[in-house]
């Protein structure tokens, strides 16, 4: 099977991939097997990359560390394509939101892997819940300056926001989303893209990340549009964002549809047997075509149930 085949090359080869790649491969796999093998793993990249977190999280102690911070990051944005020119544009007259955004990431983590009480943590995460509270930081992601440049980390951060147990603005995102999107007649590969993810992400984030399945009714509008549009997609985006549509389709109950043996069949016909997994168009190497292969895992697996967590200790 492909999807063993891709599993195994990255179970295999993890010292290839940077932290954040291994914790994002690792953690998916988790949650669409259950594989208890994987904690261990997990365990010790949080623990690697906890001083990060601690730092960016007490930073929300003096509006003077969220300013350091956010000098740092806008310093230290790539720009390799269009995506994240226009981002780019945006971040820099508004860095802050850099910071919120790593910020409330990290606080997705920390609480799904139930360590917000612990003593490492618990002080920094929650300053930066308290700061997030009081400051209404929900409204900086979804200033349509932002949401039309970053839509899918603007679908995760306010996801996040909810399962974080600081604000609930999921109606008002997709509502913003879906009128905005929709609307749109994408004139170039980069503004498909960002449709595409826009729309994926606010079905994925609504999982909580592959931890639970999503209301089959709640984004029937959202099927509507792959369905009718699905040969321009293919013609227009990358199979990363194919893929997720395969992926939504899976979490919303959806998983006998034609458009899941399409998607299916189009990672197929891109999996590479030479190496073991399906490369990146720009950067064909094990790290750099980890999202997709993460991705065609998730859609390849024949899940029937999703898993929380993991619980760390």
């Amino acid at each position: 099977m492909i999807a063993d085949a891709i599993a195994n090359s990255y179970e295999n080869n993890l010292e290839k991939l940077s932290l954040r790649r291994r914790l994002h491969f690792l953690v998916r796999s988790y949650r669409i097997t259950g594989k208890e093998e994987y904690i261990p793993l997990i365990n010790s990249i949080y623990g690697q990359l906890l001083p990060r977190f601690k730092k960016v999280l007490n930073a929300f102690s003096s509006d003077e560390k969220i300013a350091e911070l956010s000098k740092e990051a806008v310093a230290n944005y790539g720009q390799p394509n269009l995506r994240r020119v226009r981002r780019f544009a945006y971040y820099r007259k508004n860095p802050k939101v850099m910071v919120y955004g790593e910020a409330v990431l990290y606080m997705f983590f920390i609480k799904s892997f139930g360590m917000e009480g612990s003593t490492e943590i618990s002080e920094e995460y929650e300053t930066a819940k308290s700061y997030m509270g009081k400051n209404n930081i929900s409204e900086i992601f979804l200033d349509k300056k932002y949401w039309t440049v970053n839509p899918s980390e603007c679908a995760n951060i306010i996801n996040f926001l909810s399962f974080l147990g600081i604000v609930d603005k999921r109606d008002r995102l997709n509502k913003l989303l879906r009128e905005y999107w929709l609307s749109i007649e994408p004139p170039e590969p980069s503004i498909w893209l960002d449709k595409i993810y826009a729309l994926n992400h606010l079905i994925i984030g609504e999982s909580n990340y592959y931890q639970n399945f999503v209301n089959k009714e709640k984004f029937d509008w959202a099927f509507k549009y792959f369905e009718e549009n699905f040969d321009d997609i293919i013609n227009n985006a990358s199979i990363d964002s194919i893929g997720e549509i395969g992926i939504c389709y899976k979490l919303s109950g959806r998983g006998s549809s034609k458009i899941v043996k399409r998607v299916q069949d189009l990672l197929i016909d891109k999996f590479d047997g030479k190496l073991g997994f399906i490369p990146n168009d720009n950067k064909p190497t094990l790290a750099g075509s980890e999202h997709r292969n993460a991705v065609a895992l998730i859609v390849l697996e024949d899940f029937k149930t999703l898993h929380k967590g993991p619980k760390l200790s």
